[in-house]
């Protein structure tokens, strides 16, 4: 396998990833299989605390082991490169010829960690990166794996959002790789899908559009994508409504505010982001509102109904809790 025959699809989990890749393997020259993962350990194994804690082995001391290593190889970190280089292209290479297609396409969300190296180990490699406004992204994680609240979301997720847009923000400075916008490919898939296959060099199809069902493997979205069989602009404002409402609406504008320089990059206008969320939020009813804030302080509800004297206020929380959720 040549190393021109390789091509990362790369951006932010609930991007978009997994309805690009679909479209694309529906052509006959691009082979891909859910999320290889392959880079991520050995790059990863190079930076301190990149292999994170582990119950059978200590990670730090993998990492001092490695770079000792790394250091005794008469080319050193080229060609500790050069090695991971020869062995991916081995792996990738025996797929392709299994499947007799062209062209390999490596879709793993979390490259988006290690994009600098992804450039130096395979420079004639085609990179693609989706972007998609990190809120969206930010609202797809937690309605569709943390239970709304962003108080839910982990550690990897809280990095992802903070750090991920700004990587993708640099790359917009460079010219060797080819950016998709979410928001694009689901609005004009046809005139996007295009763009990519004229920079793959591979020919267009009508085909791939209706991509039918996602890819197979362990890692392929089984929440969105798998609803439809062609891009859908139905999720382009969801954002607006999960991110307004009172458990992520101070954290969402504090966000912004945060981001605000690479949001700006990527084209998104944070002045506007948050004016949508106050009028979303301030359009609440205020039932919601409050039986949120129940929800937020059952303490003090407590206090305050045995202040007031009303006894019976107490055994209705667990309703209002589920009218809050039912509200609109």
């Amino acid at each position: 396998m040549q190393e021109s025959q390789l091509i990362f699809l790369v951006g932010l989990p609930r991007s978009g990833t997994t309805l690009l890749q679909s479209m694309l393997t529906k052509n006959d020259s691009i082979y891909t299989y859910s999320e290889p993962w392959l880079l991520l350990p050995l790059i990863l194994s190079m930076r301190k605390g990149g292999l994170g804690a582990s119950p059978y082995y200590n990670g730090d001391a993998c990492y001092e082991a490695i770079n000792e290593l790394i250091g005794t190889m008469r080319g050193g970190r080229a060609d500790y490169l050069r090695a991971i280089r020869n062995m991916v292209l081995e792996v990738y290479g025996s797929c392709l010829e299994a499947s007799g297609r062209q062209f390999y396409l490596d879709k793993t969300v979390h490259y988006w960690m290690i994009l600098d190296e992804i450039h130096e180990v395979f420079p004639l490699s085609k990179r693609i990166f989706i972007i998609r406004n990190p809120l969206a992204v930010l609202s797809s994680l937690l309605v569709s794996w943390f239970g709304t609240n962003h108080r839910n979301l982990p550690d990897w997720a809280y990095y992802a959002i903070y750090n991920g847009p700004k990587v993708l923000a640099e790359t917009t400075l460079r010219g060797d790789r080819h950016i998709v916008r979410y928001e694009e490919l689901v609005n004009d898939p046809r005139r996007i899908i295009k763009s990519v296959c004229d920079y793959l060099g591979i020919k267009y199809s009508d085909d791939m559009i209706k991509y039918g069902k996602s890819v197979e493997g362990k890692f392929r979205d089984g929440i969105g994508i798998i609803k439809h069989t062609e891009p859908v602009t139905s999720s382009l404002s969801k954002w607006e409504s999960a991110l307004s409402m009172p458990s992520n609406y101070k954290f969402s504008m504090s966000y912004i505010d945060t981001m605000r320089e690479h949001l700006s990059i990527l084209g998104y206008d944070p002045d506007d982001m948050q004016k949508t969320l106050e009028e979303r939020h301030k359009a609440l009813p205020v039932i919601k509102r409050y039986f949120w804030w129940m929800n937020e302080n059952s303490g003090l509800e407590n206090k305050i109904s045995r202040i007031l004297h009303f006894p019976l206020l107490r055994p209705i929380l667990p309703i209002a809790r589920i009218l809050w959720k039912r509200l609109p």
